[in-house]
């Protein structure tokens, strides 16, 4: 930041000891925090520079979610508490936004990580399609399915949502010849294959510790 000052005098002026300040210095800060920039949202208050131990709020655009934290303080070494990033969802539903992160090797506790504990449900049929569509086009170039976690559960006959809630899905939604019987196999994925008529897609039943393709994470818009 540059300040100009003007001085206007009659006649001969001198000028000595003339000392130049930084912006940090005319601010009366010693290490201030500069803004983040975060695309697709915005930071409240919204100013150049902050002071030591300021909190600012983050919001995202609508179908953006939030990541990172929803706030953030000015740390002493001019950095921030927090990094958000307002990530684009790939389905809006019921005023939910999901996305799927895809990687190797995703257990049940990788999945978590990977949504920070946000783990998605499915809802419904039309919300099962939607779904559907939006992994489709994820699939990888020689492939032709994957496989994505969820945060649903199945225990002793039932399905349930990440909050517990029993959820009833119809038979056309689960993957042939499940939910499976087995006691251990309590975690629900989902296969989606790049044909949308294949019958061999859907949603079972597995260990928590059996290693898929990514994880479908859920978040409030």
């Amino acid at each position: 930041m540059e300040v100009q000052l003007e001085l206007e005098a009659s006649g001969n002026v001198e000028l000595d000891n003339i000392t130049t300040l930084n912006s940090f210095e005319c601010y009366g800060l010693d290490t201030p925090c500069v803004k983040q920039n975060l695309e697709n949202g915005t930071i409240s208050p919204e100013q150049d520079l902050y002071s030591q131990d300021q909190e600012v709020s983050y919001s995202c655009n609508s179908n953006y979610t939030l990541e990172g934290g929803q706030t953030g303080t000015c740390k002493a070494d001019g950095s921030w508490s927090t990094t958000p990033v307002c990530t684009k969802c790939g389905v809006v539903y019921n005023s939910r936004c999901f996305r799927a992160i895809l990687g190797k090797k995703v257990t049940l506790i990788v999945a978590e990580s990977l949504c920070e504990n946000k783990l998605a449900n499915i809802y419904d049929v039309t919300h099962y399609n939607l779904l559907l569509d939006y992994l489709r086009p994820m699939i990888p170039d020689g492939w032709s399915r994957v496989h994505v976690r969820t945060g649903m559960t199945y225990k002793n006959g039932q399905l349930y949502s990440t909050t517990g809630q029993a959820i009833s899905l119809p038979t056309e939604v689960w993957y042939p010849d499940n939910p499976k019987p087995n006691p251990s196999w309590t975690s629900v994925v989902v296969r989606v294959t790049l044909n949308p008529e294949e019958i061999y897609q859907g949603i079972f039943n597995d260990s928590p510790s059996s290693e898929y393709n990514g994880a479908i994470c859920e978040s409030e818009l």
